[in-house]
């Protein structure tokens, strides 16, 4: 990705985690959406599963660009059963759900993410604050 750094290993046999770092930007969202992407079919995730997660990292990852300061960190765990979205941003503002709007083009990406993701949550610590969230998978994923 340019500008950002990604690390990490999707490798069979042990619990992958990929991480990457970026600017606050769309652009750099929709990349770090396609290495995910990639990295969601070199373990076999099935379409539901694979398209729920790609959702949730991007909806995260947006919040943050938008509604956080400075840089993005976003890591992805990857385990047997769920996938786990970390997004880290130097804003100490929670995330808050809005109240449903019909006429609002923006606000429900929050919504989106508790309508498929199994749990999620937030903490804030001395440099922001991070929002996580778990997707179910169809198993398999990780830790074959």
């Amino acid at each position: 990705m340019s500008g950002s750094k990604r690390s990490g290993d999707v490798g069979v046999g042990r619990s992958p985690v990929l991480r990457w770092h970026f600017p606050s930007s769309a652009a750099a969202v929709g990349r770090m959406r396609q290495e995910l992407d990639t990295a969601l079919s070199r373990l076999d995730a099935s379409g539901d599963s694979h398209d729920a997660v790609l959702l949730v990292a991007n909806e995260l990852a947006a919040n943050a660009v938008e509604h956080g300061d400075g840089e993005v960190d976003v890591r992805a765990t990857f385990s047997d059963g769920s996938v786990r979205i970390a997004v880290s941003d130097a804003s100490p503002d929670p995330p808050r759900i809005r109240p449903p709007s019909l006429s609002a083009l923006r606000g429900r990406g929050l919504r989106v993410i508790d309508g498929l993701a199994t749990r999620w949550s937030w903490s804030a610590d001395s440099t922001g604050k991070t929002v996580w969230a778990e997707v179910p998978t169809d198993g398999g994923l990780g830790g074959r």
